[in-house]
């Protein structure tokens, strides 16, 4: 009984803990992204649940993605780089987690119209698959 009211006070209280973080501080594995991307706009299966990121700290100041790359797509393809994600910081420190370095790393850009997704694929095609999903969107809302 006790685990299912942390449960629902950390649900009730998520929103305090999270922030807005820039694209332009995000940085994830490259081949995790990618795969998430590849869901979301090849097979349909973007993200089942809703809520800020999950990110822990890195070295350099940046924030490493750790939990969210679907909801990182879904944002990039519907809001574009220059809107901020929501974040909450993860886990006990970021010596638990891989730290993407070098090639396997991606890093996020607020200058970019789709954050850095442009690095995987052509704008035109990034294109497509956001009005694909501004269509896909309104429809439900019609239902």
């Amino acid at each position: 009984m006790r685990l299912n009211k942390l449960v629902k006070y950390l649900l009730e209280n998520i929103d305090e803990a999270a922030f807005d973080l820039s694209l332009d501080n995000l940085v994830a594995h490259r081949d995790a992204l990618f795969d998430a991307y590849r869901h979301c706009v090849y097979r349909g299966k973007c993200s089942k649940s809703s809520g800020p990121i999950v990110v822990v700290e890195t070295e350099d100041g940046k924030y490493q993605l750790i939990d969210g790359y679907h909801r990182l797509i879904e944002h990039l393809l519907d809001h574009g780089g220059a809107s901020p994600l929501r974040a909450i910081i993860g886990g006990e420190g970021s010596g638990e987690y891989a730290i993407a370095r070098g090639g396997e790393r991606w890093e996020g850009d607020a200058s970019k119209r789709y954050g850095n997704l442009e690095d995987f694929q052509y704008k035109s095609t990034l294109n497509g698959h956001a009005k694909k999903r501004k269509m896909q969107k309104s429809l439900k809302n019609v239902k």
